[in-house]
């Protein structure tokens, strides 16, 4: 698979009579990545991304038959001109070929260790098994070695997602939800590592409620996280959980990025960050899937300060029109700062059983309005 231009990939990679995601009050998306031809790899989904010190973009993503069809694995690829192109994706691991027991590579979490080096964690599960494991990379994201993540491996936990933090007096952190058949099967952990991330530790219970996908920033001594709503309970808001004392009393209580009450739709997948040049200061992305005002979903952003978390919505970041046969299966926004107020969007959009892409943008959110 060759990179596309970034200004030149919207008019050279899609079929005239599909439609690209729209944006919204930061400009327009673009592909970033394509789905690969092979039909093994061409669905990519859930993916992250990170900026190395250099500046290097490292997007990792899975990639596979279809949404959790059977077959998928980690890919990484590598953009060194600011996002303008992606390179082919470098596969890390594929399942069932890589370990039998299991079936799918599903979530991840990336970050940064206090000396530069890119870490990821990734899940793989079959409907008996599921496991963590993960890589570090020195050199921005060209090679990757294994890390040592088997406290959390084999039915002891279940899945990984977010930002892997780095948080003085404990090293980085990372957090996930647990999924059957691990015990507990339900519920929030966390896992620290002191050495860079080329080992980790036992879980650590945040909290026994059902959630999925939680995503954390640290700033100004506290976590803040943003939880993903277990089936059956109101998927149109996230929860939100605190913690002053490092992790280990939270507070945890619906947060008010939500979905206006009366229109339909769920709440996928939270991003929160903090800001690189406004430590008090977080961002937070709330994906919407439900059909309303001539889209199949969208994505806001939103802003708070770290002590009050006060969240105030801001612009549309990007949305599915109603009528993209082409993208049924489409969320996961993350983003990475770039500087000077410049942030990098990734996402992915396509069909669940088949090809699936990712898009992306610069964004630019140095204007957006403070608390008043």
């Amino acid at each position: 698979m060759m990179p596309f231009h970034f200004a030149l990939c919207c008019a050279l990679a899609i079929p005239a009579t599909d439609l690209l995601p729209a944006g919204g009050g930061y400009g327009e998306p673009c592909l970033l990545l394509r789905a690969p031809d092979h039909p093994a790899l061409a669905h990519l989904a859930w993916p992250k991304i990170i900026a190395a010190r250099d500046g290097t973009l490292v997007l990792a993503c899975s990639a596979g038959k279809g949404h959790n069809m059977g077959g998928s694995g980690a890919v990484v690829s590598r953009s060194t001109d600011g996002g303008a192109t992606f390179g082919p994706p470098h596969q890390l691991a594929y399942f069932p070929d890589d370990d039998a027991r299991y079936h799918d590579c599903g979530n991840m979490a990336l970050g940064m260790a206090e000396d530069g080096t890119i870490v990821l964690l990734a899940m793989a599960f079959a409907s008996k098994q599921n496991t963590i494991f993960g890589w570090r990379s020195s050199d921005a994201g060209i090679t990757w070695q294994p890390v040592d993540a088997s406290a959390l491996a084999e039915n002891k936990t279940g899945s990984v997602f977010g930002n892997i933090l780095q948080v003085p007096g404990m090293g980085l952190v990372v957090f996930g939800h647990y999924r059957k058949p691990s015990t507990p099967d339900v519920g929030v952990w966390m896992s620290v590592s002191g050495n860079g991330g080329r080992s980790w530790g036992p879980p650590r219970l945040v909290t026994e409620k059902a959630y999925y996908e939680p995503a954390f920033a640290f700033a100004q001594g506290r976590f803040v996280g943003l939880l993903r709503m277990a089936s059956g309970a109101d998927t149109s808001r996230y929860d939100e959980a605190v913690s002053d004392d490092l992790g280990k009393t939270w507070n945890i209580y619906p947060s008010k990025i939500a979905i206006p009450e009366g229109l339909p739709g769920s709440q996928p997948c939270p991003f929160i960050a903090v800001s690189p040049t406004e430590p008090a200061r977080l961002y937070a992305l709330q994906s919407i899937r439900g059909r309303f005002e001539q889209t199949r979903g969208r994505v806001y952003l939103w802003t708070a300060e770290v002590k009050d978390l006060e969240w105030q919505r801001q612009r549309l970041v990007v949305s599915i029109p109603a009528n993209a046969e082409n993208l049924t299966d489409w969320s996961y926004p993350w983003m990475t700062p770039l500087g000077q107020g410049q942030w990098m969007l990734a996402f992915y959009a396509g069909a669940k059983r088949g090809a699936n892409s990712i898009y992306g943008m610069r964004m630019d959110v140095s204007r957006t309005p403070r608390k008043q």
